[in-house]
């Protein structure tokens, strides 16, 4: 007999879905998210589309240990979120080691979607990018709080 899912484990799904279409639309489409732009610069774009490629992999495999719970699922999901916050913050460093190569890519990748750019350097600043990042970090240790309370869902 199936599990049931609780609004919490679809609401997790649903952001794992996003996160795949996200992530395969920055490799093969939008190459220029200021994420790569920022990658490129320091030549290491090869590197973060392997990052990218593995978080892939990852976030379908814990998609397919939702719709069919598995032990191993749990790993899996505490090895994507941990692979973004580690990503993330890697690009957070690279960003905040040269602001001014930040800011141009973020100016780059704003104009090529016709987004305006107003008011870029009051948002892209370390205080900010520091903020920013320690939401997001914050995010993923709820997420991981939440898939650990719930972990008897993936026990077979």
């Amino acid at each position: 007999m199936p599990k049931k899912k609780s609004i919490g484990i679809i609401l997790l799904l649903l952001f794992l879905i996003w996160g795949a279409f996200n992530t395969l639309f920055r490799i093969f489409i939008r190459t220029d998210s200021t994420d790569t732009l920022l990658w490129k610069n320091y030549n290491l774009l090869w590197l973060g589309y392997l990052f990218a490629l593995i978080i892939l992999v990852l976030n379908i495999a814990s998609i397919v240990a939702i719709f069919k719970p598995q032990k191993w699922g749990l790993k899996v999901l505490y090895a994507f979120f941990i692979l973004n916050v580690a990503i993330t913050l890697l690009t957070l460093l690279l960003g905040v080691f040269n602001i001014d190569t930040l800011k141009d890519a973020v100016i780059q990748s704003r104009t090529s979607r016709g987004l305006s750019t107003e008011g870029i350097d009051s948002v892209v600043s370390p205080s900010v990018m520091t903020i920013i990042s320690l939401l997001y970090v914050i995010f993923y240790i709820l997420l991981t709080f939440y898939v650990y309370k719930r972990k008897d869902y993936f026990s077979s």
